[in-house]
């Protein structure tokens, strides 16, 4: 009858929310699969990392990804969070490899409980076995951050009507953020590299948008880039806005700033030297950090000046506005009313 009706039904909508269900994960696995496989292995042939297994470091980085997706459904995986996660697996092997040397006996100090106490803790945190869960914990507080860089009006849409969740962030404030960094930090810093853009008319999502989603993975390579990565953590740990700075630095680098001024003449050649960073000396990215810095501390006092002039304007105009006092005095406001009204 309509009993059995209903529960049939029941189950058939069940199966195919199962389906559904089953389908969108093989999606999401196949799309993070296809971006491991192109991230890029020359990275990891660098320092202590010839023992560097490759093939299971990308089943551990699908792993993480495809959790971190799951459990943040109103962004999901999004191209680039595995060049960054590559870069902090990278990291953690690192820490993994000097561990052995930490755990051999003649580094620690008979006479020094309290250095051999720190040596434990260091033991403790470069453990092998939870290389993966630090790597999704690192992840998940670096996205913390950073995952309205990677909104899209569809995710947007998604988070406030699916998941009820209210977004402040939007696409254009990120467009917004571009445009800051090139119109007024380079503009700044770099006068003449920003008017050589704008004559070119190299706009800044064509280059900028990379470099701020995967804070320079790209273009500046390992290890070099863990000392940029080390001055945004350390300088603005939850706003990250140090990047800002420093994409402004690097485009000041003597040479990507003499190649852009002096070499372009149009738009494909400007993009084609943002888009092909030449390898960087540690020295020069050591360089490029320092400026960053000093570029992001001028601005913020810039802006502390600008802020003092607006209060300091604000209460002058407040009290011109203030109304005349001369009015009161002595005379009864009943007598003035008659005196004026009734004479």
């Amino acid at each position: 009858g309509r009993e059995d009706f209903d529960a049939s039904a029941s189950i058939q909508l069940e199966n195919d929310s199962d389906m559904e269900e089953l389908l969108n994960s093989k999606i999401l696995e196949s799309q993070i699969w296809k971006d491991l496989e192109r991230t890029k292995r020359s990275d990891f042939n660098v320092g202590n990392s010839e023992n560097f297994e490759y093939e299971s470091a990308k089943q551990m980085m699908l792993r993480i990804l495809y959790i971190w997706a799951r459990k943040h459904p109103h962004l999901g995986y999004k191209q680039g969070m595995n060049e960054l996660l590559a870069v902090i697996l990278f990291t953690f092997h690192q820490e993994r490899t000097s561990r052995n040397s930490v755990q051999d006996e003649s580094f620690r100090d008979n006479g020094n409980t309290e250095f051999n106490k720190t040596v434990d803790i260091l033991i403790d945190c470069t453990d092998a076995r939870f290389v993966e869960h630090d790597c999704f914990n690192f992840l998940s507080a670096i996205m913390e951050s950073m995952q309205f860089l990677y909104w899209t009006e569809s995710s947007q849409a998604k988070a406030n009507s699916r998941y009820g969740l209210q977004i402040e962030s939007r696409p254009e404030d990120l467009m917004g953020r571009l445009e800051h960094i090139q119109h007024v930090l380079l503009q700044r810093s770099y006068p003449l590299v920003a008017a050589k853009l704008h004559c070119l008319e190299v706009q800044p999502h064509m280059f900028l948008i990379r470099w701020i989603r995967l804070l320079l993975v790209r273009d500046i390579c390992l290890p070099q880039v863990l000392l940029v990565w080390d001055a945004v953590f350390a300088c603005t740990p939850k706003t990250f806005y140090l990047i800002d700075s420093l994409c402004v630095a690097l485009l000041g680098e003597e040479t990507i700033k003499s190649a852009i001024v002096s070499s372009c003449v149009d738009s494909s050649e400007g993009l084609k030297v943002l888009k092909g960073i030449p390898n960087l000396r540690e020295d020069q990215v050591g360089d490029i950090v320092y400026r960053g810095i000093r570029i992001h501390e001028d601005y913020e006092k810039y802006l502390a000046r600008l802020n003092d002039q607006i209060r300091t304007q604000l209460d002058k105009e407040a009290f011109e506005r203030k109304p005349s006092l001369d009015f009161v005095d002595s005379e009864s406001f009943e007598s003035r009313f008659q005196r004026e009204f009734f004479s």
